[in-house]
């Protein structure tokens, strides 16, 4: 998950480079924007809404704690959801060519029940 945050903050600012834009607003942007359908980054690690350039109401500016229990429950689900869809057998060599092939496991879907997206 950390090198999926790095990714976008690296395409972020590479964008905003080439469009000649303030990098400080996209960073604000990108620090207001939820994550895993949960909370924003600033609400994580500060407990609050920052001030940018969208209408807000003072009460949503407050600072507020975050529910734990449903920030680590969101994380757990996105986890899950990620190893499920990348799951793949250990990496088999063939001796002849010695070139290493991925063989991906197709599990059935219904024992794992409706899948959320």
């Amino acid at each position: 998950m950390a090198e999926r945050t790095i990714g976008t903050i690296k395409k972020l600012l590479k964008k905003t480079i080439d469009d000649k834009e303030d990098i400080y607003l996209a960073l604000l942007a990108y620090r207001n924007t939820p994550v895993y359908n949960s909370y924003t980054p600033s609400q994580i690690l500060m407990s609050r809404i920052l001030r940018d350039n969208m209408p807000r109401t003072k009460e949503q500016l407050i600072p507020q704690l975050i529910n734990k229990e449903r920030y680590h429950l969101k994380l757990k689900e996105a986890r899950d959801k990620q190893k499920y869809f990348t799951m793949t057998d250990t990496q088999q060599t063939d001796r002849n060519s010695k070139s290493k092939k991925k063989i991906t496991i197709k599990k059935n879907l219904a024992q794992y029940g409706n899948l959320e997206r």
